[in-house]
C-alpha cells in the first residue's frame, strides 16, 4: 500500500511540475514570422493578396492536402474576402482565412498590409498580416501569425513548436506567392 501511495503522489508532484511550468514560464502566446523578396511591383503584390482570386494558387496548405477542398467567400476582394476550405488530413483539417483590415499607402512611404483571421489546422486560430513593403528590386513580402492560447495548458505546449510548423507553413506560401507573381504576365 505504501509502494502505491508514493507512486500515487510521485504522479500528483509531475503533474503539478508541468503545470506550474507551463503557467509560469510557457507563454501564452506565439508569433512566427517570414519574408521573400519578390521581383515585382507592390500594387501587382498587394491586388493578389488582396482577393480570393488566386488564393488557391499560393496557399502552402494546398501541398499538405491536394484533394483539399476550396471555398472562396461571396465577397472577392478586400475585407471579407476569404476561403475556408475542408479536408481529412490530420495536419491540415478544416480551416479558414479571411480578410479582416488592408491598407495601402503609395505617397511617400509605400506599403500595403492586409489582416487576416487565420484558422490554418484544428486548435490553431490567430491573426496574420501580410506587409508589403519596397527592396532593391520588387518588394519584401512579410507574412506573420500570432495567436493567443489564454489558459489553455495543452495549447501553450504545443506553441513552442508553431514557429517549426506554422513558419515552414508560411514560408512555403511566399515561396509559391513569389513563383506565382513572377512568372505572370504582369509587367
Amino acid at each position: 500500500m505504501r509502494f502505491l501511495t508514493e507512486i500515487l503522489i510521485s504522479l500528483f508532484l509531475v503533474v503539478l511540475f508541468f503545470v506550474g511550468v507551463g503557467f509560469l514560464f510557457v507563454p501564452n502566446n506565439a508569433y512566427v514570422e517570414r519574408s521573400i523578396d519578390i521581383e515585382r511591383p507592390l500594387i501587382h503584390v498587394y491586388d493578389t493578396l488582396n482577393s480570393n482570386r488566386r488564393y488557391i494558387e499560393w496557399a502552402p496548405w494546398r501541398l499538405i492536402d491536394p484533394t483539399a477542398q476550396y471555398t472562396p467567400s461571396l465577397t472577392v476582394e478586400g475585407v471579407g474576402a476569404g476561403v475556408t476550405w475542408t479536408s481529412s488530413h490530420k495536419h491540415l483539417g478544416n480551416g479558414e482565412q479571411e480578410i479582416t483590415a488592408t491598407k495601402l499607402e503609395l505617397g511617400d512611404e509605400r506599403f500595403a498590409e492586409i489582416v487576416y483571421r487565420l484558422s490554418p489546422a484544428p486548435g490553431v486560430n490567430g491573426t496574420s498580416r501580410i506587409t508589403i513593403r519596397p527592396a532593391d528590386i520588387g518588394v519584401k513580402v512579410i507574412w506573420s501569425f500570432q495567436t493567443n492560447f489564454g489558459n489553455d495548458l495543452l495549447a501553450r505546449y504545443r506553441g513552442l513548436y508553431l514557429d517549426g510548423r506554422i513558419g515552414d507553413e508560411l514560408q512555403v506560401g511566399l515561396a509559391r506567392l513569389k513563383g506565382l507573381l513572377e512568372n505572370s504576365l504582369y509587367a
